[in-house]
């Protein structure tokens, strides 16, 4: 059989909205095995992140609105908020130590390079997540010759939101693509959510359940010379 790629389920929390600009505050992973589809177990990575801004004096009120938020949700008040990102460990130092975490799963554990590197994955990873990667790749030299980030196969990036809209575009249910909402449209326990080692493991379980679907109805189906067969009309 083959070595497949891992996959790295990975979510930031950040101080804005805004993927181009937010400076990370937290950042979570878990990986799975694509051969057996499920998670790999002690592969959870977890870390609080200092954002490199926050000690300036105008901090507070540019991110006003974020840090209210994150005290909404967590139930502390906005100084616990601010004061857990003052003391968190520099960033540079928890983004060594996410590399580091990622070169535990790479394909090849002599030759490693991007292609033996994990696929990132995540909810909404391509509008989000995936654009703070490279953001930090490039801020800490790590990047190829081509300028892509070293940290994950080039190639493959699993997205939720694309899976979701393959499989409930045309259906009443869910409402939305959210995660608060497709957790109670599954069932999910919600207590935690807006956490980033939460919102990972989540994800995680939700795209565990699409392969493993598409997995059992693909050996029901032939696709081989499908077009041949029946053209569409």
């Amino acid at each position: 059989m083959l070595n497949l790629r891992k996959i790295c389920v990975l979510d930031f929390e950040t101080d804005s909205p805004e993927p181009m600009s937010c400076e990370p505050v937290e950042l979570a992973a878990i990986m799975i095995d694509p051969r057996n589809l499920s998670f790999i177990k002690g592969s959870e990575f977890h870390s609080l992140m200092k954002p490199i801004d926050i000690d300036t004096d105008e901090y507070y009120e540019t991110h006003k609105d974020t840090i209210d938020w994150h005290s909404k949700v967590l139930n502390k008040s906005p100084l616990e908020i601010l004061k857990s990102w003052q003391t968190a460990p520099l960033q540079k130092n928890a983004w060594g130590d996410f590399k580091r975490y990622l070169e535990m799963y790479h394909m090849s554990s002599t030759r490693k390079s991007s292609y033996s590197a994990p696929i990132i994955a995540g909810q909404n990873i391509l509008g989000f997540d995936a654009i703070i990667i490279d953001r930090l790749s490039e801020r800490y030299n790590d990047l190829d010759k081509k300028g892509r980030n070293k940290l994950f196969f080039s190639r493959d990036k699993i997205d939720t939101l694309s899976w979701m809209f393959l499989l409930w575009e045309n259906c009443s249910e869910p409402t939305a693509y959210n995660m608060d909402t497709i957790r109670d449209y599954l069932g999910m326990k919600s207590k935690g959510s807006h956490t980033a080692m939460k919102d990972v493991k989540d994800t995680g379980e939700l795209i565990i359940r699409i392969m493993r679907l598409m997995r059992n109805k693909m050996q029901n189906v032939n696709f081989k010379n499908a077009c041949k067969k029946n053209p569409l009309k």
